[in-house]
Parts: structure tokens; C-alpha cells; sequence
């Protein structure tokens, strides 16, 4: 045996080892001394260079000695050492510096000095951008390129830089591979690392490269977009399987029918003609060149003949801008307003400084003036212009159209600027559409008006009238009542401004309603001003009549909220306006149900409704607004022009908009009960009368229950076997297998209730019983007799295995009783399913323990351990399988909350008190066993247990195991980490249970 060195010898050694170190060093300075002042070759540079690497290795092993050293040394030596030490590195240093002098001389003057290197450009460079990788497999190779030369591969930045560029460059699911991992430079390189492992999967980028090149798009017609187009796919794609070891220099037929094939007909015609007119021997090929060419010259003809006979579009459009000009650039603000301005007639424009707005009126009519192009007629609405210097002013007063509307310059408000003509002789359903058509509502100020005559129209079609037949009397008396009422269309007079004056916070109220005929939604404008005021107005409409075919309310009602949805979209789209707040409104509980709810759930029209709503308005609020407060109800039913104009509800929206208490406390309805137009659910209902294959009451010797069982089982063994193999069919004496195979029959009836003892933190067994079979009936038979044997024992919670007969059992008796799944079945269920897709190697089967894992976590964060699983499952058809496997049985068939999230739970297992199941089979399975000697032996055990298990701890590696995922869980709640490292951290211990 080896004998331990004293201290003394250990110093002792270690001063030799000491000594030897420094003499090498010493002889490493006298060989530099003998160069100085000399010239080193280029042979010399190099072996100083290795010698002064050589030295550097020698201090470091000196450090380390030297260090091992101290620690025997007591307080008088040390300083005796401390002077050695500073003498020898007085030598190395001195050393190394004059061996790198003598390199670097050599390497000066053997530079030769580069002009352009001396002098500094005079050009700046743009900037390079780091380039970002969303996750895209397609990506991946040009990010990786760009990436590592920009960033990686340099030496001058340390890995804490290269991580905070490496995160910073990272979007989408490529950032999700490295958010569980710390923000530290020891995680750079093992981040780079997952990323390469994650996306430089080359078959993977080879089948995407390879699936863009067929999945090219096809050319409907000829065009020279869509030829570039087709081009540039396909080279980029070769180009990506170069540096992939894909032949591609061989594919040039391949690639070429492929291209063929998506060219529109004329293409495909001019390339044959092409082909034929090349002189091509008889062995020779066309090239892929030679069809690139080709469709380029195409591209180039057709961009020609396009440019040669292109006309000018007429534009009817108006252009607004109210951007403020930028004084450090002369035409700044009028190049936004050139970037937009499609009309050749109106320009209309504002701003909230007059300065500025004269100076942009004043700049725009030079630049228009200097292409013949003189504006005319200005107007404004204040009176403040008026003494500035603007030509061709058209007066202080005035009344100008503009989108179809009149507006007062002076007032600034709209109004309908039409006379309607109603002369006519007979009233025909070509008449009614006329005078309709006269009222120009474009932004549907007067939905709840104009909705009236459409239901009108909508009548006449169902009537099936002809357009120049006289409609009947009833609709005649409606339609004069309605003609009487556009008297008062010159009344209404709109606020141009919806906004109110100096707003500083400005909200967005979207209201929808429905009624049988009509369905539509209105937009309000809500802000506040620097006084707390508060201005509501309404900024547009839109409206629909009911379909001919019959609709229910709630989903009419669901397609005004789907109208206001689009309404929505258009008014972000149009106006250059950011909202503080978006609120849509409806009257229906049963559509903020529907919207509330998983769209899968629901039936087709309503679910695809459903789906584009919440798509079109997002994280939106909605939230319930009562009948009388609706004003989307007028445009649902249809609203008297006499009594609109002066509607506070329509203009101005409903009052509690205005009163800042009332609107703040509020809330949405949630509670939501029996919502209609859910997807059904069949349901199987199965009654089968049980009747017990052996009436154990027979039998006094289990020896002899034993034996009737196995031939039972042969028996039914037998019945299988077929005719012609009569011969393989069991007959004679038992065999020992055959006794065997019915004991466990018997024996797995065998069913035990364990009890939990909080004080001594054990499971003791309390009941015995031999069940006939395992069904949900047998179950409860038991539970209801142990019930009136004990009715005072009120159990509050049930750990169990996931035996889906039992669990119902207990809910059904005990009611209320909180039920816990097994833990240790739970992790079996999920590595015999892995088993059995065939999960097999470490890296994937990772993965099966996370999923173990989750059952871990707090259960408020189940569902983002859940998430983070799923994001971070390996690519595999076994995955995929296993996953679904999880999601099924797991998330959807279970509440995983309630019953298999075992993290506040002490018990979490049902294997506590097993270990008697293996004793009891190996004593009936003596000659003569007894029901009677059955029943002592459970005694007997039951007796052993409370001596014994009662008193026993838990065993050492699942105190530990508890312990490391306890704390696992602590940091978690406590912030240190996240839910990802806490799975990360608890999974490797889900194969231990």
C-alpha cells in the first residue's frame, strides 16, 4: 500500500521541481541576451516564437507549483519565498519582453510601406448591418456566413459581446432555441452550438431547397416580372445546394423540364422555335444556360413592347397630408404630399401651425407652377389666412365640395350637398334605385336612414317585380314618407375635426348591432383634452341588409361584429392616427361568448366568423353595451331623417362615453352560459351485465380455486386454437405454468386501500378485497359498503393510478373528494408509450422527461412548462407521434391541473406499501392454501406493516431527489429562473420514480 509523504518531504519536492523550472528559465533568458542587437533571420523569428511559447508553458507549471507550495509554508518563510518568487519573475518577464522586441524589429522593417494605406478615405462607407435569422431553414446558411465573419470568428470581442450581438440578430423560434440559457459568456458558445445543432440539419436545408425549386410559381401569362421571378428562384436555390455537395452541374435536364413546365403557353412556344433554330449535334445537349438566356432576351422583349404602348391611368383620387415641414430640407413636406397626390384637380391639405401651412401652400403652387400646373381657388377655415399673401383667393366666405360632401370654410363643418329630383310620374323600383342613388354618404353618416329604402328594394325583389312595374301601395306610402323627410338633409351639419381641439389621448369605440333585417356597426372618435374634456363624435357607418335566407339573431349579430372588425381594419389603414385605445361594443352576450371561445369549438359559420374577427381586431377589448345605449342599434332597425339630425346617440355616442366614472368601472360580461352553435358531442352509452366466470363461494381450498381456474384457462386457449391444429391443444395433467397463469388471474382482483398518515408521513394499508373484476360498478360496490361500514370516514383527497373505472367510482360515492393521479404511473405511461414509437436515443428521450417533468411545476405554470416542452421537441415522426399522444390523452381527456400536478403534494405515489403483493403470492402458492389461510396471511401483513412501515423513512435517493426538485421549484417562484430551466432541471430525476 502506498505510503503518505510527510509535509516536509512534500516541500521538499516541490522546491526541486521549483529550482528545475527556474534554471530553464534562466537559460531561456542567457539565449535571447546572446541576440541582442543582431538581426534575426527569418528561421530564428520562427524558433523564437516557439521558445518564448515553451517559456510561457514553464511559468505557468511554476505558478502552479508555486501555489501548491504555499500552502505548507508558515508565516516567516513566506516572505523568504515571496523575494524568490519576484527574483524569478524579474528574469521571465524581462525575457519575454526582449524576445518579442527583437521579433517585432524584424517584422518592421520587413514592411513595405503601402501609399494608399497612409492615406485616409474620403468616402464613408455605409454601415453593414448584422443580419437576422427569424428561423428560417432557408435562411439559415447565408445568416450563419455573414454572422461568423461579422462576428464570430473575430478575436477582438469577448464572448459576453458575441452573445449580446448573437441574441440581438435573432427573432422568431431561432431566439426561442436560446432563451432558457443565461445571459453569461461560458452559454455563447454553447448557444452557437444549439443553433447549429437546431437548423444546420443539411437534408433538411437540401429538402427545402430542393421542394422551392418545385414549388416554383407557374406563369399564367407573359410577363416579365413573373419570368425574373422564375429565374431568380431557381438560381437562388442552385446556388444554396452548391455548397451542399449536391451535383447540380448535373442537372441541367432535370432543371430544365422542370422551368418548362411552369411557362405560360407562349413561352413554352417561342422556346421550342428557340431550341429547334439552335445547331446542336446529335449527341449534344441544350444547356441550362441556354434557357436562361433565352428567357432573359424574353423578359427584355417584353418589357419593350410593355413600354411602348402603355397609357396614362386616369386618377380620381384626393390626397391629404397634415405633416409639419421640415426646415433643414427645402421641399421635405412637399415630397410626402408629391409621394401620394393621384389627382390632377383638388389638393387638400392642413397643418396645426398657419405659418407652416402658408408655407407649404406657397412652396406647392412654385413647384406646380413650374410644370404649367397653377392651383386655383384656395379656401380656409380660418379667418387668419385671410390677410396673408396667397393668390387666387377665392373669398372669406364660401361653400366648396369635397369627396362628394359640401363644406363651409368658415364654420368647418360638412354637409350633404344634394338635391334630390322627385319628379316622377310612377313610382317603379328603377325610380326608388335612382333617387337613392342621388344621396352620396361615403363615409355612412346616414346609414340608419339609407338602411330604410334598401329594406325596401330588398322587398321588391322577393315580390319578384319587374324594374318598370308600379310597386304596390304599402311600400308606395313608406317610400313617400321617407322622400318627405331628405328635407332636412341640409340641417345636418357634421364637425369636420372629429377630433377634439388640443387632444392628447385618443380612443377608438367600435359598436355593432343586429336586428332580423338589417346588421351594420358604427365608429366613434373618442379623446381628451389637456382640461380633462372629453369629445365623442362619430367618424363612420356601414350597414347590410339580412340575407334572403333566415338567419338567426345571434349570428346576424355576429356578422355586425365582424362588419365593425372591417370597419376597423379600414380606419387604421385610411388614417394616419395611433389610437391609445381600441373598445368594440356589442349587445350580444352570445357573440362575446363565441369570441371568447376556441373557434374549433364552434360550427362552421359561425367558427370561420369567429376566427376572422379575432384575427382582424386582435388583442382588442370588447365588451357589452346595452340596447338603449347601442347607437349601432338605429342603423339594425332604421331611423326617421327628421328625428336623426338631432340624435345625441347617433352623433355623439352614448352618454357614459362622455362621463369618465361611469365608462372607467364598466366591465365586460364573462359568464356566459348554454352558448348555441356548438360542435355536438356523441356520446356512446354501453350496458353489459356482468356475470362471474368462478363462484368463488364454491371453493374452501384456494389450491383447488387455483386448479379450476387453469383449466379455465385452458379451455378458453384451446377454443382458439383452430381445427386442422387440434393437435398443439392442451390436454393431461396441469402444468406449474398453467397454475401459475390462473394464480395471477386470481390474484390481480386482489385490490388494497392504503391510508396517510400526516404525523409520521406513512401509508398504511386499511382494507383488503378479492374483486370479481375491475369495473366501474365493481368499484363503487365496494366503496358504498366500506361507506355504511365507516360512514364518519370522510377522506378529502384520493392519490390513485389512472384507472379510469376506479377514478369515476370515487367521484361517483365519495363527491367532492379531490383526486390525484399517480405519479410514478403517470411517468410509466409516458416511457411505455416512447417504447413503443420506437423514442430511442438520449436526445429524444430528453424530451419524454420533460414532458415527466411538467407534472412538477407549480400549477399556475403548468401551462407555460407545457409551451416551452412543446417549442423545444426534437424533429422526429416519433416525436410527432408522442406529442400528439400527450396532447390527447393527457391535456384534452384529463384536467392535468387537478389531477396530475403533484407539486404541493406529499403523497404523489401509490408504490409506497407494494412490496407485500410479492410475500402473499409466494405463500398461497403452498399445496392446500386456504380462503381462511389467505385471509390470516393479510392479517398477518397488515400487522408487520404497522410495526414496521410506520416507522420507516423515506428512502435516502427520494429524500434527495424531493430535495433537488423542491428547490428547483423555490427559485422558480422566486424569480431566479425560468420556467424552462426549472423543466430542464427536474426532468433527469422523472426516470428515478
Amino acid at each position: 500500500m502506498p505510503v503518505d509523504k510527510t509535509s516536509d518531504e512534500t516541500i521538499s519536492d516541490l522546491r526541486k521541481q521549483r529550482g528545475s523550472l527556474k534554471g530553464r528559465i534562466t537559460q531561456f533568458k542567457k539565449f535571447v541576451d546572446s541576440f541582442q542587437g543582431a538581426t534575426l533571420t527569418p528561421l530564428q523569428v520562427e524558433e523564437f516564437k516557439v521558445r518564448i511559447q515553451a517559456a510561457s508553458d514553464l511559468f505557468s507549471k511554476f505558478n502552479a507549483i508555486e501555489t501548491e507550495l504555499e500552502s505548507f509554508l508558515s508565516d516567516a518563510e513566506f516572505q523568504t519565498n515571496s523575494e524568490y518568487v519576484n527574483s524569478l519573475e524579474s528574469i521571465y518577464f524581462t525575457a519575454i519582453a526582449g524576445a518579442n522586441c527583437l521579433i517585432h524589429s524584424v517584422e518592421t522593417s520587413s514592411r513595405i510601406p503601402d501609399d494608399s494605406a497612409c492615406r485616409k478615405p474620403n468616402v464613408k462607407l455605409p454601415e453593414i448591418k448584422l443580419p437576422i435569422f427569424d428561423g428560417s431553414c432557408d435562411n439559415w446558411l447565408e445568416f450563419k456566413h455573414s454572422y461568423s465573419t461579422m462576428i464570430h470568428k473575430r478575436s477582438d470581442l469577448d464572448e459576453i459581446q458575441k452573445f449580446h450581438y448573437l441574441r440581438s440578430a435573432l427573432t422568431g423560434s431561432a431566439l426561442q432555441v436560446i432563451s432558457a440559457l443565461e445571459f453569461s459568456p461560458a452559454n455563447y458558445i454553447h448557444a452557437w452550438e444549439l443553433l447549429e445543432n437546431r437548423f444546420h440539419n443539411e437534408r433538411l436545408l437540401v429538402n427545402n431547397h430542393v421542394k422551392a425549386l418545385f414549388n416554383s410559381a407557374t406563369l399564367k401569362s407573359e410577363s416579365s416580372t413573373q419570368i425574373r421571378k422564375l429565374i431568380d428562384t431557381i438560381l437562388r436555390n442552385l446556388r444554396a445546394l452548391n455548397p451542399l455537395d449536391e451535383p447540380t452541374e448535373k442537372w441541367d435536364t432535370l432543371i430544365i423540364y422542370l422551368i418548362v413546365t411552369k411557362l405560360d403557353v407562349s413561352t413554352e412556344r417561342e422556346w421550342e422555335k428557340h431550341k429547334g433554330a439552335m445547331s446542336l449535334g446529335v449527341k449534344d445537349k441544350v444547356k441550362l444556360d441556354d434557357l436562361l438566356s433565352f428567357l432573359r432576351n424574353r423578359a427584355d422583349m417584353l418589357d419593350m413592347i410593355t413600354a411602348n404602348h402603355s397609357k396614362p391611368k386616369e386618377v380620381s383620387q384626393i390626397t391629404t397630408s397634415d405633416k409639419k415641414s421640415d426646415n433643414k430640407y427645402h421641399n421635405r413636406s412637399l415630397n410626402r404630399i408629391h409621394s401620394y397626390v393621384s389627382s390632377k384637380d383638388d389638393l387638400i391639405t392642413g397643418d396645426d401651425d398657419h405659418h407652416q401651412l402658408l408655407s407649404i401652400c406657397q412652396r406647392t403652387s412654385e413647384v406646380l407652377q413650374s410644370g404649367c400646373f397653377p392651383l386655383r381657388k384656395w379656401t380656409f377655415n380660418s379667418d387668419t389666412y385671410q390677410s396673408e399673401s396667397v393668390d387666387h383667393f377665392i373669398g372669406e366666405h364660401s361653400q366648396t365640395k369635397t369627396l362628394g360632401l359640401g363644406w363651409h370654410n368658415t364654420d368647418d363643418d360638412l354637409y350633404f350637398a344634394t338635391n334630390i329630383d322627385n319628379n316622377y310620374s310612377k313610382l317603379t323600383k328603377r325610380v326608388m334605385l335612382s333617387i337613392l342613388s342621388q344621396i352620396y354618404d361615403p363615409l355612412g353618416l346616414l346609414s340608419p336612414v339609407v338602411i330604410i329604402p334598401k329594406l325596401l328594394l330588398q322587398k321588391l325583389w322577393l315580390s319578384k317585380i319587374d324594374w318598370d312595374t308600379p310597386v304596390p301601395m304599402d311600400i308606395v306610402k313608406i317610400w313617400h314618407n321617407f322622400v318627405e323627410t331628405l328635407k332636412y338633409l341640409k340641417d345636418i351639419r357634421i364637425i369636420r375635426h372629429v377630433r377634439g381641439a388640443y387632444a392628447q389621448y385618443t380612443e377608438l369605440h367600435i359598436f355593432s348591432d343586429a336586428s332580423q333585417d338589417a346588421y351594420g356597426a358604427c365608429a366613434y372618435i373618442r379623446t381628451y383634452s389637456d382640461n380633462s374634456d372629453v369629445t365623442v363624435r362619430l367618424l363612420c357607418a356601414k350597414s347590410k341588409v339580412a340575407p334572403l335566407k333566415s338567419i338567426s339573431i345571434p349570428r346576424l349579430e355576429l356578422c355586425g361584429a365582424l362588419i365593425g372588425a372591417k370597419l376597423y381594419k379600414k380606419i387604421v389603414e385610411s388614417l394616419r392616427l395611433e389610437f391609445s385605445k381600441v373598445y368594440f361594443w356589442t349587445d350580444s352576450t352570445i357573440v362575446m361568448g363565441w369570441l371568447k371561445m376556441s373557434p374549433h369549438l364552434l360550427k362552421t359559420f359561425v367558427q370561420n366568423r369567429v376566427s376572422e374577427v379575432n384575427e382582424l381586431t386582435g388583442d382588442s377589448v370588447w365588451l357589452h353595451v346595452g340596447s338603449k345605449d347601442n347607437p349601432a342599434d338605429l342603423l339594425s332597425r332604421g331611423y326617421s331623417l327628421d328625428l336623426l339630425k338631432d340624435c345625441e346617440l347617433w352623433w355623439n355616442g352614448p352618454p357614459y362615453l362622455r362621463n369618465l366614472d361611469d365608462f372607467d368601472n364598466r366591465s365586460d360580461i364573462t359568464d356566459v352560459q348554454n352558448l348555441p352553435e356548438l360542435k355536438g358531442k356523441q356520446t356512446c352509452l354501453l350496458t353489459t351485465e356482468y356475470e362471474d366466470l368462478i363462484d368463488f363461494e364454491r371453493y374452501g381450498s384456494f389450491s383447488k380455486l387455483k386448479r379450476v381456474g387453469a383449466y379455465i384457462l385452458r379451455f378458453i386457449d384451446n377454443t382458439r386454437i383452430k381445427k386442422i391444429d387440434k393437435d398443439n391443444r392442451r390436454t393431461g395433467s396441469l402444468s406449474v405454468s398453467e397454475c401459475n397463469a390462473a394464480q395471477k388471474m386470481l390474484i390481480r382482483q386482489l385490490y388494497s386501500i392504503h391510508a396517510h398518515n400526516e404525523k409520521s408521513k406513512s401509508v398504511t394499508p386499511i382494507i383488503f378485497s378479492l374483486l370479481p373484476d375491475k369495473s366501474q360498478e365493481t368499484y363503487a360496490i365496494l366503496l358504498r359498503l366500506i361507506k355504511s361500514v365507516f360512514p364518519v370516514w370522510k377522506p378529502l383527497k384520493v392519490t390513485m393510478d389512472y384507472e379510469k373505472a376506479a377514478m369515476n367510482a370515487v367521484a361517483k360515492v365519495y363527491n367532492g373528494i379531490e383526486i390525484k393521479g399517480c405519479y410514478f404511473h403517470y411517468n410509466r405511461c409516458l416511457f411505455r408509450k416512447a417504447k413503443q414509437f420506437k423514442i430511442s436515443t438520449p436526445f429524444k428521450k430528453r424530451h419524454v422527461s420533460r414532458c415527466a417533468g411538467i407534472a412538477r411545476l407549480p400549477a399556475e405554470l403548468t401551462a407555460s412548462g407545457i409551451e416551452y416542452v412543446m417549442r423545444k421537441s426534437p424533429p422526429g415522426t416519433e416525436i410527432e407521434k408522442f406529442n400528439a399522444y400527450f396532447k390527447t390523452q393527457w391535456l384534452e381527456k384529463t384536467n392535468f391541473n387537478k389531477t396530475c400536478c403533484c407539486n404541493k403534494e406529499q403523497l404523489r405515489t401509490t408504490n409506497n406499501l407494494e412490496g407485500w403483493h410479492s410475500r402473499i403470492n409466494r405463500y398461497i402458492g403452498k399445496k392446500n392454501t386456504t380462503i381462511a389461510n389467505l385471509l390470516d396471511t393479510l392479517i398477518k401483513e397488515t400487522k408487520i406493516t404497522n410495526i414496521f412501515k410506520t416507522n420507516s423513512k423515506k428512502a435516502k435517493i427520494y429524500l434527495e431527489i424531493d430535495h433537488e426538485i423542491d428547490s428547483a421549484v423555490s427559485d422558480l417562484k422566486s424569480g431566479l429562473i425560468t420556467v424552462g430551466h426549472c423543466v430542464e432541471l427536474i426532468s433527469p430525476y422523472a426516470f428515478k420514480f
